[in-house]
C-alpha cells in the first residue's frame, strides 16, 4: 500500500490540511494489482501480433515436404504425405478461423468474451494438430536418419505450434482473470488493436506473397525466398540471396518501397499501443482508484473541514502526482522489459546460431553473436549469413521478434533523453558569464588603441 502525502498552502485558511492522505490499493493479488492488469492488457497485443505470423508460418510448412534426402543434395528426393498435408490444411483453417473470431470481436460484430474463447480453442487445437505432425515425422526420420533431413518447413511447422500455445495461453490466463477477477477489457484500446493485427497481415502478406512471386520469377525454393524478403524487407540486406533477372529487379523497386512503408506503419503502430495506449491506460486505473478512495474516505474525515476551493487543489496535486508517477514508471517499466528482451534475442539467438550452423559452417558462439548483432541493428554486412534450412527458418522468426524490440527500446529512451537534454539546456542557461568593465586596448604595432 502506497501513500501519498499532499500539503495544501492557502495562507487565507486556518484549517489543519497537512499531511492529508490518498490511500491507492496496489495489492497484487487484488482484480486491479499490476500483474493482472498487465496479462489483460499485454495478451490482445501479443495475439494481433503474432497470431498472423503464426497463421503465415503454417502455410510455410505447407507448401515443402517436410524430410527431403539428405545423400545427393543437387537431387533431393522428396518425402511427402497426403495425412500430412490434409492435417496441415485443417489446422490452417481452424487457425484462420481464430483470427477471424478476433477480428469480429474487435469490430463488435460478437461478443468480444466469445470470440476470444473460441480463439483459445482454435489456438490450442492447431497446436496440438502439428505437434502430432512433428512427433510423426520424428518417427519417419529417426528410421532412416542417415538418408533424411529435415526442411525448412519442418522448422516453420514447430515455431507455429509454439506461438498458437503460447497464445492460447496468454488468452486463458486473461480470460481466466475476467470471469473469476472481474477484470473488464478495455474497450478504449479495441480500435488500435484492430490497426495493429490489419497492420501485421498487410506486412505479412507483403512478405510470404512477395516471397511466392519472386520464388517463381528467381527459380528460388519458397522457403528461401521467403528469408530473402524478410532480410529485405527488414532492412537488413546480407546479400547472400539476390535476384539476377532483369524482371526481378524490377519489381524489386515497388516491392521494397511498399514493404518498408508497411513495415514503419506496422512498427508505428506498435509503438503508439504499447508505450502511448499503456501509459494511458495505467494513468487512467490510478486516476479511477484514487478517485474511490476520495470519495471513500470523505465521509470519515468529517471534522476536517476542506472549502471548495482547497478541496480543488487537492484533486489536483493529487492528479498531477498520479499521472507524472504512472507516466514514469509505465516509461521505465516498457524500457527494462524491451531492453532485457533485445539482450536475449541477442545472446540467446547466437546460441541458437551455433548450434542450427554446427555442421554446415563451424560458427563459434562469437561469430554467431556478431552475426545476430549486425542483424538486430539492421547493419548486415553479410560477411556471415545463416545458410542451414533450421537457421534460415530461425532467423525469419527471430528478425521478426527483434525489429520490434529494438523499436520499444528507441522509443522507450526518447523521453529520459528529452529530459536529459532538457536540463543540461538549463543548466546552460543559467551558468552567469563574467562581465568586462572598463577600456579594451589592443596592441597592434608600434602603437594602442
Amino acid at each position: 500500500m502506497r501513500e501519498y502525502s499532499i500539503t495544501v498552502v492557502d495562507p487565507q485558511s486556518t484549517v489543519d490540511r497537512d499531511n492529508v492522505i490518498l490511500e491507492e490499493n496496489t495489492d497484487l493479488h487484488s482484480p486491479d494489482g499490476s500483474p493482472w492488469w498487465f496479462a489483460s492488457f499485454i495478451s490482445p497485443i501479443l495475439g494481433a501480433t503474432f497470431g498472423p505470423i503464426a497463421t503465415a508460418f503454417s502455410i510455410c510448412a505447407m507448401l515443402r515436404p517436410w524430410l527431403v534426402a539428405s545423400t545427393n543434395v543437387k537431387d533431393t528426393a522428396e518425402i511427402n504425405s497426403r495425412d500430412l498435408i490434409a492435417v496441415n490444411i485443417i489446422q490452417l483453417c481452424i487457425a484462420i478461423f481464430s483470427n477471424l473470431n478476433i477480428i469480429l470481436g474487435l469490430l463488435g460484430k460478437i461478443r468480444y468474451r466469445i470470440a476470444q474463447l473460441s480463439s483459445i480453442v482454435g489456438y490450442y487445437a492447431s497446436s496440438f494438430c502439428l505437434v502430432g505432425l512433428v512427433v510423426a515425422a520424428s518417427r519417419v526420420q529417426e528410421e532412416q536418419a542417415a538418408e533424411l533431413a529435415w526442411s525448412q518447413s519442418y522448422y516453420y511447422a514447430l515455431y507455429a505450434s509454439g506461438i498458437y500455445f503460447l497464445l492460447a495461453s496468454l488468452m486463458l490466463v486473461n480470460f481466466l482473470g475476467a470471469h473469476f477477477l472481474g477484470l473488464k477489457p478495455d474497450i478504449t484500446q479495441s480500435t488500435a488493436l484492430l490497426s495493429l493485427l490489419l497492420c501485421s497481415v498487410c506486412f505479412l502478406t507483403f512478405v510470404f506473397l512477395g516471397a511466392l512471386i519472386f520464388s517463381h520469377i528467381e527459380g528460388w525454393q519458397y522457403q528461401d525466398s521467403v528469408y530473402w524478403a524478410d532480410v529485405t524487407l527488414l532492412t537488413i540486406g546480407f546479400g547472400d540471396i539476390t535476384p539476377e533477372t532483369p524482371l526481378g529487379r524490377a519489381l524489386l523497386f515497388p516491392y521494397a518501397i511498399l514493404g518498408i512503408t508497411c513495415l514503419g506503419i506496422t512498427l508505428a503502430s506498435i509503438r503508439r499501443l504499447v508505450l502511448d495506449r499503456g501509459e494511458l491506460a495505467l494513468r487512467k486505473r490510478r486516476l479511477g482508484r484514487m478517485r474511490d478512495e476520495l470519495l471513500k474516505r470523505s465521509p470519515q474525515r468529517a471534522t476536517i473541514s476542506l472549502c471548495d476551493r482547497e478541496r480543488l487543489t487537492l484533486v489536483f496535486a493529487a492528479t498531477r502526482a498520479i499521472q507524472s508517477k504512472a507516466s514514469r514508471k509505465w516509461r521505465w517499466t516498457m524500457l527494462a522489459m524491451s531492453v532485457g528482451a533485445w539482450l536475449l534475442l541477442l545472446f540467446g539467438g547466437a546460441a541458437v546460431f551455433v548450434r542450427c550452423e554446427k555442421q554446415y559452417q563451424a560458427w563459434s558462439y562469437f561469430d554467431a553473436l556478431y552475426m545476430a548483432f549486425v542483424s538486430l541493428t539492421t547493419i548486415g554486412y553479410g560477411d556471415l549469413a545463416p545458410t542451414s534450412s533450421c537457421a534460415r527458418s530461425f532467423f525469419v522468426l527471430w528478425s521478426l521478434l527483434g525489429v520490434p524490440t529494438i523499436t520499444i527500446v528507441i522509443s522507450s529512451l526518447e523521453t529520459p533523453l528529452l529530459r536529459i537534454t532538457y536540463y543540461m539546456r538549463r543548466r546552460i542557461e543559467s551558468i552567469k558569464m563574467p562581465r568586462f568593465r572598463g577600456t579594451l586596448t589592443i596592441g597592434c604595432g608600434l602603437g594602442s588603441y
